[in-house]
């Protein structure tokens, strides 16, 4: 659960950061994130569970990659919205000045 947590987070701080900075990339990133949050976990999780499971044959890492990546697809959606939001909450004075004082 906390490899599933670190990847969210690390996910979340750059797909969202990006998505806020580059007016580009917004474009493209949030219409995508858009469309993977709307499939529900249960429609790919036999999918990634046999890929997973076939990655590594006859060993438990390919179930325990299945889980990370089933909680991952569980989380970070939510995260990534929620971060990307706050970001685009900011007032442009509040960024510029750090500059401002440099």
């Amino acid at each position: 659960m906390f490899a599933a947590l670190g990847v969210s987070l690390v996910f979340t701080f750059c797909y969202a950061t990006l998505a806020a900075r580059s007016a580009r990339a917004r474009q493209i990133l949030i219409p995508l994130l858009d469309v993977l949050q709307s499939v529900p976990i249960l429609g790919f999780l036999a999918f990634t569970v046999t890929f997973f499971l076939a990655l590594f044959p006859g060993r438990i890492l390919g179930g325990e990659l299945a889980a990370i990546f089933t909680i991952f697809t569980s989380q970070a959606w939510n995260m990534t919205l929620g971060m990307y939001q706050s970001l685009r909450a900011v007032p442009s004075e509040l960024d510029e000045a750090p500059a401002a004082l440099a």
